[in-house]
C-alpha cells in the first residue's frame, strides 16, 4: 500500500506556557484480514495536565481523520502495567 500520509500526530500545547503537553500518534494499520485502521501508537499527557479533557481532544483528532480517510476503525494496545490508563481507554471506547 503506498499511502502518502503514513502517519498521524497531533500535539497539545500549553497557551500560556506554550509547552507542549500532549500528544498522539498514530498510523495505518493495514493486513489480510481486516479493513485499514488507524493503530494508536502513543498518547500521553504529562501528568500535570490529565484529568483536563486534552486525552480526550487528541483521540477525537484522531478519530476525526480515521473519518476523512474512510477508516471503519481505531486500534490501541495497552500493556498490563498501564493499569491507570485503562479507564480512560475503556471511557472512550465506549463512544
Amino acid at each position: 500500500m503506498k499511502e502518502k500520509h503514513h502517519h498521524f500526530l497531533r500535539v497539545y500545547e500549553d497557551v500560556k506556557t506554550k509547552q507542549v503537553v500532549g500528544y498522539v500518534h498514530a498510523e495505518i494499520y493495514d493486513n489480510l484480514y481486516s479493513e485499514t485502521m488507524f493503530n494508536v501508537m502513543g498518547l500521553a499527557v504529562l501528568e500535570t495536565h490529565q484529568q483536563q479533557g486534552i486525552g480526550k481532544q487528541l483521540m477525537d483528532e484522531v478519530e476525526l481523520e480515521a473519518k476523512r480517510r474512510n477508516y471503519l476503525a481505531i486500534r490501541l494496545n495497552s500493556g498490563e502495567n498501564r493499569s491507570n490508563a485503562h479507564p480512560f481507554y475503556k471511557k472512550w471506547d465506549t463512544k
